[in-house]
Formats: structure tokens, sequence, C-alpha cells
């Protein structure tokens, strides 16, 4: 895929949209700033957010480097410890506020995207940028921020680290880059993957953005009443072997407390619940994950009958977050289920 002329304006346009959706979502109950806890769980995209966090730090070390004055002599060693733990303490107190926080997610996507579709021409701009001077352990301080095609780094590490020197060169590293980078195979199912994550949040359209032909590159599998360049989710319709161990027979109906007193369908799941009561499924069910819940409510609207919906609630959720199905909260939200469907 090395060979794509990948369209650096379209990746920026998805990143603006992605970047939208995302924080329409996060910032939506109440929050008007992320802490930094929260910043792993801001997308479901993994390796979108250590970017956030790589171009959050990134973006402090030259903050920190404005402190410095031609007037004090920063390298004594009891100036440098208070600094460090200064920077410590910064760095358990990380409030962003979202109009600050936005620019860091849109950078993010854009290097998540670059990372997937041109990971040695990515990877040879990185090390290309790096200090003109660094120690192998602050060069392996930042492998962290790596989750996919990180074969790449860690090759390099290793490949440094038989100079037997502890500091390197900028020349040296891409040298040794160079040597290693050949040999390189991309994991397809890992790019595929991520591929399909980004597009949970906001569709992604492979022709647009890497030009034709990528999908069958990409080995991606495309349902036939889709256009070809457009990522679908995973088949929604639960499969015979996962119903098996959430047969609804299990869940009866009348279980769930108020769903013989409906009338009417409701339209949208969502619109119908309060803040309140979006909040607590999100906190209590999702574990505080919002664009799961998001995302569960969204796959809820694509199905057509109540049974259905609840397998597909117990098969992707149930099990993954350990819901005990006679709790209220659970009990509460199959009941929007059942209400959308007037059963």
């Amino acid at each position: 895929m090395e060979n794509i002329n990948i369209n650096q304006t379209k990746i920026e346009e998805y990143a603006n949209n992605f970047t939208i959706k995302a924080c329409d979502s996060f910032f939506s109950m109440f929050k008007t700033s992320i802490i930094g806890t929260e910043i792993m769980k801001v997308t479901p995209v993994e390796q979108v957010n250590y970017f956030i966090l790589f171009n959050l730090f990134e973006n402090w070390k030259q903050e920190v480097a404005k402190i410095e004055s031609p007037y004090f002599d920063y390298s004594k060693p009891d100036v440098q410890e208070s600094l460090r733990s200064f920077m410590n303490t910064l760095s358990m107190n990380i409030n962003i506020k979202r109009e600050d926080f936005e620019p860091l997610l849109r950078k993010s996507v854009i290097y998540t995207l670059n990372l997937v579709a041109l990971p040695k021409m990515f990877f040879g701009s990185f090390f290309g940028k790096l200090p003109e001077k660094m120690t192998l352990e602050q060069l392996a301080a930042l492998e962290k921020y790596f989750k996919i095609n990180k074969t790449i780094y860690s090759q390099l590490l290793e490949q440094l680290k038989t100079n037997g020197k502890n500091d390197v060169t900028r020349t040296y590293i891409l040298n040794s880059f160079t040597e290693i980078i050949n040999n390189f195979s991309e994991n397809e199912k890992e790019k595929e993957a991520i591929l399909l994550k980004l597009n949970t949040v906001s569709p992604l359209n492979l022709d647009v953005i890497f030009g034709p032909q990528t999908t069958q590159e990409l080995h991606l599998e495309q349902p036939t009443d889709s256009l070809p360049s457009e990522i679908k989710e995973q088949e929604i319709t639960p499969k015979e072997e996962q119903s098996k161990d959430t047969d609804i027979s299990d869940f009866k109906k009348e279980n769930f407390k108020n769903n013989n007193l409906v009338q009417n369908r409701m339209v949208d799941v969502k619109s119908a619940m309060t803040i309140n009561q979006r909040f607590m499924f999100v906190e209590q069910l999702f574990k505080g994950e919002k664009w799961e819940f998001d995302n569960a409510i969204n796959k809820l609207e694509l199905y057509t009958n109540y049974d259905d919906a609840i397998k597909m609630l117990l098969s992707e959720y149930a099990i993954k977050y350990d819901w005990d199905t006679e709790n209220e909260q659970v009990s509460e939200l199959f009941d929007f289920v059942g209400k959308k469907y007037a059963i």
C-alpha cells in the first residue's frame, strides 16, 4: 500500500469531520473539558488516543522550553530536579477545554491515517524531525505511542542497541531505519481493524482518500448493497453461533418493567432518553465509554424487531461489560428497546 498517492486534503477533511463528531459525543453531557484519564476513552481508536497524548506532550515540551531564560542556569541538578517535579505535578492535572482539545484530536487522526496508509514514509518523516542527538532511553520512551505498525519502531531500537552506545544521532537513526525498513511487512488485518473503528465515528471513504482500488488492496470485504469505496461496520445481524450463548428465550420480554404498557413506537431511542438517563447508562453499563454507548444506540436504530435488537445487545455488550440482566439499569435500557418496537 506504500505506493498509494494519498490525498492529504481529503485526510484533513476527514479528520475535521471525525473531530467534530467525536467531540460532539464526548462533550455533550455537562462536560466542557477533558481530563487526562479520559483521553484514552475519547475515541474507539486506540492509536488516535495515543497520538493525542503524544501531541499533547510535544506541545507541552515547547511550552516548558519557553520558561528557560538566558539569565539563569537551568543545567544545575537542583533546577532540573525541581523542573521535573513541577512537570510531574502538572501531568497529574491535565484539563483541556474543547476548543483546545480539537486541534490535538484533528492532528492525531491525520497522523493515524498516514501511519496506516504510508508507514514507511510516516516513520521516515518522524525520525527526520527528532532532535540532533538523543539517548536510547529517550527514543525508547516514544515507542509506547505507536500501536499499529509498531514493529518498525521495535526493530529500529534493536538495531540501534547493537551499536553499543547510549547516545545516537538523528543521522545514525535514519541510516538504521533505512536498513531495517526493506524487511518490513504490513499487517493487513491490523490495518483493516483500525479503519473499521475509524468508520464507526465518521464514515470513511477509502477511494476518495487513498485513491481507486484501495479497498481491494486492503482486502476489505464489502457488502454487495454498498458503494465499493465505503467501509461498512461488520455484519449487524447476530451470527447463529453467538445466539446459542445468548438465547433471547433466556431474557423474557415480561422481565422488563414497562413493555406491556407501550402504546406507540418510539422513533429514536437516544432522543427519548433524558440526559440523566444517558449519563447513567454510560457510567453504569458501558463503564464510562460514551463512544461505545453511542455505537450501541446507533446499531439499535438499524434493527427492525425487538428480538434481534436484544440479541445484539446481549452478544456484543452484555458479556463485554458483565451486565447483570436483572439489574435495574439493564432493565431500563431494554425497556427503551421495547418502546421502540412497541412490544
